[in-house]
């Protein structure tokens, strides 16, 4: 294959990686948590909203006016003197982010119903409860007391949608209880009205044939009239397209119209002809958008050119944190501060409003739209992680990556559009990076990786990685911790005799292959054979349970090997003896004149070859030093006494290993209990009583060589004249 194609190749697979993440759940959740963080960091706070006002019930205004700390709680006539002040100031729309319960206080209600009704432009928060049975969770929405919901011109709700934990977005109609406007939609259409006029609103639909104004109510003064025509205004303009697109054409073509009833339209069209849910464009953190504290607005002392101008704007009453320790309606957003700030309700309604009148919500590439820019970015940063090398590949992706936010930044922040960040720049350019550099030296390290495979079916991985790349055999050693497996075939030079050289090759070479295959899989180097036996060897930098563990394991599962082995050649069975013993292990090439072997060497070399050899004394298959298994949970082990072996002047304690622990059975573990109360009387020189224990334990478990071995030598020390000087650590004369 040419550098050309394989170029492509990675180009379009990288470029296929991000498409698919794109189009994947998890892969869109990851752009909505990271990658839509970065744009809103990368922009910065904006302008607020010049149409949008919140007026705040903070604990400042509830210590000044003589209120409870809990805003549902406030006095009724209190609502009712704000919404004649916001009134005579010229608000096109009241919009209460507050949920009004029954209260005891019926001439406060009868004040603020009273009020509302005279405003004509009051929206109401609705709270949706969820039900949940066995077969199913409803929501329903529980309407505010009766006496203020029928005063309101609008009620609406306002849940909102969290992927996973933060707020993203906003429900304009919502599906659980019937697709009903939300708040800031119910607040937005009543807005249209004040600005448009009723008469003037329903002439112009008139004009532009909308299908459904039979259904249009004569008047919008209840809640029920505004929700039929927000209904009938969805499916009009989602029935028949054309007739929005005659609607704002007449409308932008009259020069008697003003900009502010222009704009209404555009918001309504924009709203009823599009779907369900908006990603929210927030101009910043909280109180970015223009406050005022509920008190300032009976400040008697304040000039009323202090506070804003309120003609024809929306205001959003509700509850605002002033301090941590007081969350009244809080939500994680991408501008939740770092000392734990979040957005109250009342400015993501706002927020809200002001996106969708004047067109700022933002816009996420369409599925289609995403995955061919992705495909063209990987089929770019695969072009250059290819064919670039080094230093050169690292820096022309950083450039790609660099570029390449600042263009989203710059096409999020002008036109409101939300282009993929965190796929492309997490996921593909790093993807690509790694990817060409490592075909590249994959490709140059092609040949070498065959000479050290061949080179490794002779000596140690080690060795031949060292051979091949530095060109000859390294003088220095290594001094490590390692654990050292020595196996042995019991009968081996029997066997040699009986059959011929070539079957006993054919024989051993399918034995040590499942041998080595083994101490592979967990994780040991074969460092040689010597006839019928292998080294196996686990090395760390310092000691640790990890090569101990292995080791155990490893161990464990040969002899399930050779039994297996030896059933399908019962007639030349191997029957394999292994030791273990831990501490030091030099590693290094021995040789010159241009030959070398790499070897392991050290006492626990030697020592594993005799711990090996005792199971012939002693009728076991496992035997390690008592350090091996020391603290290994994971391992059923019995001591078998303390040893001098040849050639050793102390005493090393031997354990048997039975089997992993979670496979032992009530048997196994029945024969380590008694045999370990046995053994202690024998260590405590009792003789007659050990004898009998070791008698016993035969009995219940037949053929435990151990046992037998101990019996057998609890007689003649029961029967020596002077036992005195008998010591309980058995001498080794034999390998």
């Amino acid at each position: 294959m040419t550098h050309f194609k394989r170029a492509a190749l990675l180009g379009l697979l990288v470029g296929l990686v991000g498409t698919a993440a794109w189009l994947m759940r998890p892969g869109w959740s990851l752009e909505q948590e990271i990658g839509l963080g970065w744009l809103f960091k990368l922009r910065g706070a904006t302008a607020p909203p010049a149409s949008a006002v919140v007026v705040s019930l903070d604990k400042a205004s509830a210590a000044r006016l003589g209120q409870p700390e809990k805003m549902r709680d406030w006095e009724r006539s209190l609502h009712a003197e704000l919404i004649d002040r916001l009134t005579r100031r010229g608000a096109a729309v009241i919009a209460f982010d507050v949920f009004f319960e029954a209260s005891r206080d019926e001439d406060g209600d009868r004040a603020m119903a009273a009020a509302m009704r005279r405003s004509k432009r009051v929206v109401l928060f609705q709270r949706v409860e969820r039900e949940r049975t066995p077969a199913l969770t409803l929501d329903r929405l529980v309407t505010p007391t009766q006496g203020l919901a029928s005063a309101a011109v609008a009620l609406a709700p306002f849940p909102l949608p969290k992927v996973p934990n933060r707020v993203n977005q906003v429900w304009a109609f919502y599906p659980a209880v019937g697709n009903v406007a939300t708040l800031p939609i119910a607040a937005l259409q009543v807005y249209a009205l004040q600005r448009i006029g009723h008469d003037n609103f329903v002439a112009h639909l008139e004009q532009a044939g909308l299908p459904t104004l039979d259904a249009l109510p004569k008047d919008f003064a209840t809640p029920q009239d505004l929700r039929a025509l927000i209904a009938a205004l969805r499916k009009g303009f989602r029935d028949d397209p054309a007739s929005a697109r005659r609607l704002l054409e007449r409308v932008h073509q009259s020069a008697e119209l003003s900009f502010e009833i222009k704009r209404s339209f555009d918001a309504l069209v924009r709203l009823y002809a599009r779907g369900d849910s908006y990603y929210l464009n927030f101009y910043g953190p909280s109180r970015t958008i223009t406050t005022i504290p509920y008190r300032a607005l009976w400040d008697d002392r304040a000039e009323p050119a202090a506070l804003p101008d309120l003609t024809g704007k929306a205001v959003f009453v509700g509850g605002t944190h002033v301090s941590l320790t007081d969350r009244m309606d809080d939500f994680h957003t991408v501008y939740t501060t770092e000392d734990g700030i979040d957005l109250p309700g009342v400015e993501i309604a706002a927020t809200a409003f002001a996106n969708l009148l004047d067109g700022r919500a933002l816009r996420p590439l369409s599925k289609w739209e995403g995955g061919v820019i992705l495909l063209l970015i990987g089929v770019l940063s695969g072009w250059i992680g290819y064919r670039l090398s080094g230093a050169w590949a690292l820096t022309a992706i950083g450039v790609l990556a660099v570029g390449y936010l600042f263009l989203a930044a710059l096409v999020f922040a002008r036109y409101n559009l939300w282009m993929p960040t965190f796929i492309p720049v997490m996921v593909q350019l790093p993807a690509a990076l790694t990817m060409g550099l490592l075909w590249q030296y994959l490709g140059a390290r092609r040949t070498s990786e065959k000479v050290k495979r061949a080179i490794h079916y002779y000596i140690p991985r080690r060795a031949a990685d060292r051979v091949v790349e530095d060109g000859q055999p390294s003088t220095a050693v290594d001094i490590d911790y390692g654990v050292c497996l020595f196996t042995d075939v019991s009968g081996y030079t029997t066997l040699t005799e009986e059959v011929s050289p070539s079957e006993l090759a054919k024989l051993s070479n399918e034995y040590f292959a499942l041998l080595g295959e083994r101490l592979g899989q967990w994780h040991g180097e074969m460092m040689g054979f010597g006839g019928d036996g292998m080294v196996g060897l686990w090395t760390e930098a310092q000691p640790a349970n990890t090569a101990r563990l292995r080791a155990c394991c490893a161990a464990l599962d040969i002899l399930q090997d050779v039994d297996r082995f030896n059933r399908k050649h019962p007639d030349r069975p191997f029957h394999t003896r292994i030791g273990l013993q831990t501490g030091s292990v030099v590693l290094g090439n021995v040789g010159g004149g241009g030959h070398y072997s790499y070897v392991a060497r050290g006492d626990v070399m030697n020592t594993a070859s005799r711990i090996e050899g005792l199971s012939k004394l002693l009728h076991t298959r496992l035997l390690a030093e008592e350090s091996v298994v020391r603290d290994l949970d994971d391992v059923l082990a019995r001591r078998v006494g303390s040893f001098i072996l040849k050639g050793k002047h102390e005493a090393l304690p031997i354990c048997e290993i039975m089997c992993r622990r979670r496979y032992a059975s009530e048997n196994q573990q029945e024969l380590c209990a008694a045999f370990e109360a046995a053994l202690n009387a024998f260590d405590a020189r009792q003789w007659i009583a050990a004898g009998q224990a070791f008698e016993q334990i035969l009995a219940d478990h037949a053929g435990d060589g151990p046992s037998k071995f101990y019996r057998d030598l609890c007689r003649r020390y029961a029967a020596a004249k002077d036992n005195v000087e008998l010591d309980t650590a058995i001498r080794m004369d034999t390998k």
